[in-house]
């Protein structure tokens, strides 16, 4: 076996390179995603109580992009430092010249499995955050939908009736002519 396979600084960089370099960009594109979608309004006239639910739903959803940021940076630095701890033992191991091939593939498989397992669970993380996220602006945009049909509903019953208002000017064009044959109605004068 060549000595450069083994070399305990190649060996950190690429554990570095597998826990932090890949899945942190994604994770970072994904908070900057939910963090843009939280700011996105929305073009339609809003009543004064939705413009507070909807303020309100979106400090709640930063807030707690804020916090899932925080406790993924912890995670991160809990894993910088495993992966320290863990190059200190392989260094100490590879001077001491005791370790042999089988207790260093053995190390190798038990750091690949730990990052399996932080990547399963970052992954899984964010992906029941997402869900939940999606679920309450689901919930948000189905009650501003009803409260918009409610609105057209009552705009719609509060419309004049274009035949009545077509009659009632009729009448008033008639009575400005000074056209006594239709002056007297049922419904009153000019009614």
């Amino acid at each position: 076996m060549s000595e450069t396979k083994f070399n305990p600084t190649q060996q950190v960089e690429r554990i570095r390179e597998i826990l932090v370099g890949r899945e942190m960009g994604r994770i970072e594109r994904r908070l900057v995603d939910l963090e843009n979608s939280t700011t996105a309004t929305t073009p339609f006239r809003r009543e004064p109580d939705t413009e507070i639910r909807i303020a309100n739903t979106q400090q709640n959803l930063q807030r707690e992009t804020q916090e899932l940021k925080v406790r993924l940076q912890k995670e991160t630095v809990a894993r910088q430092e495993e992966i320290k701890r863990l190059s200190q033992k392989l260094s100490k191991h590879e001077t001491g010249a005791s370790m042999s091939l089988a207790s260093k593939e053995s190390i190798e498989h038990h750091i690949n499995e730990r990052m399996d397992q932080v990547k399963d669970e970052i992954t899984s993380l964010l992906d029941a955050r997402t869900r939940e996220i999606l679920h309450h602006l689901q919930n948000e945009i189905l009650q501003w939908k009803n409260q918009m049909d409610r609105d057209l509903q009552s705009i719609r019953d509060v419309k004049a009736d274009k035949r009545e208002v077509s009659s009632r000017f009729s009448r008033l064009a008639s009575a400005a002519m000074e056209d006594n044959s239709n002056l007297e109605t049922p419904e009153g004068y000019l009614l």
